[in-house]
C-alpha cells in the first residue's frame, strides 16, 4: 500500500519594519510630552509649580495611569531664547529606600484600613490609590495643547466634577474622643495632624525611639575555658563598634525628602541649560520652587516661567512610559 504524502501548507511570513510595529502599541500611540502652565494665557497664582506626573499623562492620554510608581521624566525650557535671572532648580521625591518604604507602608495601611468595606462594595473604575503634596505657595501645573481653530493655546483639566477627578486617598476613622477623623495621605515632609498622616513621619515613628548602647557585655558561662585569645576588647568592639548604624537612624531625613535632579539656566551670553534630562520621580511629583526668575526680552518684563515649561516621560512598557512599582 502507497504511502499517503502530507502535503505542508506554506506560511509566508513578512517582517514588520520598525514603524509598523509602533503603530498602534501602547508606546506609539502615547503623548509624552506637553507644555506645562498653572493656568492659559494668565499669570500663575502662585510662585512655585508642583508637577504630579500622572495626572498630566491621564491628561493628555484619556486613561488612567497610576501614581504608585516611579516615573522616568525630565523638564525642559520651552523658549531657549529667554533669560532666566538665576538658574531654576527642579526637585525630586528622593529616589532612596526609606522614601519607597514610606509609600508602600502608606499604600498597605490604606489597603488594610478599607479591605473590609472593599469586600462589601469593591471600588469604582477608575479608583487609584494616591498621595498629596501640599508645599507652601505651589500650584499644581496643568498640560497645554493647541487650538487650531482658534490659534489659542489651552490647558486641559479634570474639569467639573461632574466630568472627571484627580483625588487623593484618605481614611475614616475615630479617635480616643469618639469623635470621626478624615485623614488623607500627604507627603510633605513634616509632622502629621489630626487631618492628614505625612507617610515620612509616620515611616519614622515605625522604627525605634531610641538606641541603646549594651553597658555590660555578657561573655557566657565557662569563661574563656575554650583558649586564652578571647579578648574583651574584641567582644566590645563587635558588639559596640556596629550597635548604631552610619547615620542617624533617630531622625530618619522625613523632613528633608526632595532631592535637586536638575538646573534650567538660559543667559544671554549663550550659557543655557535647557533640559534636565531624564531622572525617576517617585509618585511622579516634582517640584519647581521660585519659577518667577525669568525675563522675556520681547515682553520686556518679568514672567512666570512655568508658562514657558516643558514636561516629557520616557518611553517604556506601562502604557507608553517607563514607570516601575513602588
Amino acid at each position: 500500500m502507497a504511502k499517503k504524502t502530507t502535503m505542508k501548507r506554506s506560511r509566508k511570513v513578512t517582517k514588520k519594519t520598525a514603524s509598523e510595529k509602533r503603530v498602534g502599541t501602547t508606546a506609539g500611540a502615547t503623548i509624552r510630552e506637553a507644555m506645562i502652565a498653572q493656568s492659559p494665557e494668565t499669570l500663575p497664582g502662585a510662585p512655585s509649580s508642583l508637577i504630579q506626573g500622572d495626572r498630566i499623562l491621564n491628561l493628555m492620554n484619556r486613561r488612567l495611569y497610576r501614581q504608585h510608581k516611579v516615573y522616568t521624566m525630565k523638564v525642559g525650557l520651552q523658549l531657549p531664547n529667554t533669560s532666566i535671572l538665576e538658574p531654576l532648580k527642579v526637585y525630586a521625591l528622593a529616589n532612596t529606600w526609606w522614601t519607597r518604604k514610606a509609600m508602600s507602608l502608606a499604600k498597605h495601611i490604606y489597603d488594610e484600613a478599607v479591605s473590609e468595606e472593599r469586600a462589601v462594595v469593591g471600588s469604582s473604575r477608575w479608583h487609584d490609590f494616591r498621595i498629596g503634596t501640599s508645599l507652601p505657595l505651589a500650584e499644581a501645573v496643568y498640560p497645554v495643547m493647541f487650538d487650531a481653530m482658534n490659534d489659542t493655546y489651552f490647558a486641559i483639566t479634570e474639569g467639573t466634577t461632574a466630568d472627571g477627578e484627580y483625588q487623593f486617598s484618605n481614611v475614616s476613622s475615630i479617635d480616643q474622643t469618639g469623635a470621626t477623623r478624615i485623614k488623607n495621605f500627604q507627603a510633605n515632609g513634616e509632622a502629621s495632624s489630626a487631618s492628614q498622616y505625612d507617610i515620612f513621619d509616620e515611616y519614622n515613628k515605625m522604627g525605634p525611639d531610641t538606641m541603646n548602647d549594651p553597658v555590660f557585655v555578657a561573655t557566657g558561662g565557662y569563661d574563656r575555658a575554650t583558649g586564652t585569645s578571647f579578648e574583651d576588647g574584641n567582644v566590645a568592639d563587635l558588639l559596640n563598634d556596629g550597635n548604631l548604624p552610619p547615620y542617624n537612624a533617630g531622625d530618619l531625613p522625613f523632613q528633608t525628602p526632595w532631592v535637586q535632579v536638575g538646573e534650567i539656566r538660559s543667559e544671554a551670553s549663550g550659557t543655557s541649560i535647557v533640559s534636565t534630562g531624564f531622572f525617576e520621580a517617585p509618585l511622579g511629583l516634582v517640584y519647581i520652587p521660585d519659577y518667577a526668575k525669568l525675563v522675556v526680552p520681547e515682553l520686556g518684563s518679568p514672567r512666570e516661567l512655568c508658562d514657558l515649561l516643558t514636561v516629557e516621560f520616557k518611553e517604556g512598557d506601562y502604557k507608553g512610559v517607563e514607570a516601575f512599582d513602588i
